[in-house]
């Protein structure tokens, strides 16, 4: 099955790419990029379990 974003959910995220990319950074300069990722990859293993 493959699946396609609407005009709409493209529009959604051309708008908020900006902001998260800024969040992005701003964690990766607080936390360093190491933490960061370690926090990803916990966050994924958290959606896993279910």
């Amino acid at each position: 099955m493959q699946l396609r974003l609407s005009d709409q959910g493209y529009r959604t995220v051309s708008e908020i790419t900006p902001e998260s990319v800024a969040i992005y950074r701003e964690l990766e300069h607080k936390f360093g990029s190491d933490r960061v990722a370690t926090l990803i990859d916990m966050l994924n293993e958290l959606v896993d379990m279910d």
